[in-house]
């Protein structure tokens, strides 16, 4: 549900969270290209390509801290990368959202 609550060009859109007959789901907007994963199995990226990558990302996760929401699962697999170059960072399932003081978070939480 973190998720719901950001609204980032470089998070991937969630529309609903919920539960049906027993069956926990997640409506989030459709995403065509790869993860990070698949890209960089291909080859390695260009010095330009991985700056611009780690930026959106970065830009992302610093949204969601502005938002005391930590996603704590950032790896390849969490990053995708649309066709036009975009970056969207995926799978808030395991974030948290941390209700407490800014000065209180360490850099652990990152």
């Amino acid at each position: 549900q973190a998720a719901g609550m950001l609204s980032h060009p470089s998070i991937v859109t969630v529309y609903d969270v919920g539960e049906e007959g027993g069956t926990s789901y997640i409506a989030m907007e459709y995403l065509e290209g790869a993860t990070l994963t698949e890209i960089i199995s291909e080859g390695p990226l260009s010095i330009h390509r991985a700056t611009d990558i780690i930026t959106q990302v970065l830009s992302a996760l610093s949204y969601a801290h502005s938002r005391d929401v930590v996603h704590r699962d950032i790896k390849p697999d969490n990053v995708f990368l649309l066709p036009d170059g975009r970056v969207k960072v995926v799978d808030f399932r395991i974030a948290r959202i941390f209700h407490m003081k800014r000065k209180g978070l360490s850099p652990c939480f990152a």
